[in-house]
C-alpha cells in the first residue's frame, strides 16, 4: 500500500498511466530486499482516452519533486507505524 498510495497521489491523479510492479526478493545473504518498479505512459489519459504526450513528465524538477515527495512519504508512513528511519 505504500508504494500504491504513492503512485495515485503522486502520477495517476496527474492523468498518467501507471503500471507498479512490487517485488520481495532477497539479498544473497537472506535478509529481505523489497523494492518496487513503476512505468508511467507519456501519454495523458481523459474522459476521450489517451492524448497527446506530455514530454514535461520528463523533467528534472518533476523527478526531484518526486524524489522528496516519496521520501516523505515513506517517513510519514514509518512514523504513523512507530518505527524509526
Amino acid at each position: 500500500s505504500l508504494a500504491r498510495d504513492f503512485v495515485e497521489e503522486q502520477f495517476v491523479k496527474r492523468g498518467m498511466v501507471a503500471d507498479l510492479n512490487v517485488h520481495w526478493d532477497h539479498a544473497k545473504d537472506g535478509s529481505p530486499k523489497p523494492h518496487a518498479h513503476v512505468m508511467l505512459s507519456m501519454r495523458e489519459v481523459g474522459p476521450d482516452g489517451f492524448g497527446k504526450k506530455n514530454r514535461d513528465w520528463n523533467s528534472a524538477e518533476h523527478l526531484k519533486g518526486w524524489r522528496e515527495a516519496w521520501a516523505a512519504h515513506v517517513n510519514e508512513r514509518m512514523a504513523e507505524l512507530g518505527l524509526e528511519g
